[in-house]
């Protein structure tokens, strides 16, 4: 397994605004303040990546409130034709031995070999969890691939990951959006056969993004520590800006300047 603390202030602003609309006067107002360093981040997320393999779960080592969610999903997948599907667990912490669970993702492949989907789950505190932006993938080839997406862009784009995004759209819709798109380019693709083809192909496009993360400094390796401590579990709202106590006149400043920049950017976007 490998351990990676997330390092929100390197954001780019198109980034922090898409993670953050519709606020986005107040997201570009935290961004100006990260980047003069009036404010920073709590830097004690810590997400557990590496082999997919190594992170496989069960359906009976989820959380027994959660369970009740993930099993109608599962069924309708199947519905739709894909078989063969897994649960990938989201790990936190900064410990081999005591990480906490977050969520799974469902992990399985269509039974014409096209595409796989990879559906997240969070687990919640009221309902147990809600259902996370599911993607479909057909692979190209090791180092290329085409995704459809329910939801719109947050980050960048994975360097040979096409893909193309669907907001608030049924999973029927998504499904047959992406053999829409498959068809209109007429790429040859890797046939998915089993589990395992299906693994070693989501594990090159995850190893892709994570090495894009890393070298921009988002994802930062560490060793894991010795000890039972958890890091808090990581909330994209505004609870980990800690700003430090700033004259008051610096912040109205940059309040109006952020005001007079978002204003423009509307009226040129």
């Amino acid at each position: 397994m490998e351990f990676y603390e997330e390092h929100l202030e390197r954001l780019t602003l198109r980034e922090w605004l898409r993670m953050q609309s519709p606020r986005v006067l107040l997201a570009f107002y935290v961004w100006l303040m990260f980047k003069i360093r009036l404010a920073s981040v709590k830097t004690s997320i810590s997400i557990v990546k590496g082999d997919i393999r190594e992170r496989l779960i069960e359906l009976d080592q989820v959380p027994e409130e959660a369970r009740p969610r993930i099993t109608p999903i599962l069924d309708h997948f199947a519905e739709q034709g894909f078989v063969d599907p897994l649960l990938e667990s989201y790990l936190y912490g900064r410990n081999r031995d005591h990480l906490k669970l977050v969520g799974v993702r469902i992990l399985a492949r269509h039974k014409s070999g096209r595409c796989v989907v990879a559906a997240p789950i969070i687990f919640g505190e009221a309902d147990g969890s809600y259902w996370g932006e599911s993607g479909l993938h057909t692979f190209i080839d090791a180092e290329n691939s085409i995704t459809s997406e329910v939801g719109s862009q947050r980050f960048d784009r994975t360097p040979g990951n096409v893909v193309t995004y669907y907001p608030e759209c049924r999973f029927e819709e998504l499904l047959e959006q992406h053999r829409q798109t498959i068809a209109n380019r007429g790429d040859t693709y890797v046939s998915i056969h089993n589990q395992d083809d299906m693994l070693t192909y989501l594990q090159l496009l995850e190893n892709r993004a994570v090495q894009q993360l890393v070298q921009r400094g988002y994802l930062v390796p560490f060793e894991p520590e010795e000890g039972p401590d958890l890091p808090e579990v990581v909330d994209y709202g505004f609870k980990p800006v800690e700003a430090e106590k700033q004259p008051l006149f610096p912040g109205c400043l940059i309040f109006v300047v952020a005001l007079i920049s978002t204003i423009l950017w509307k009226l040129w976007s």
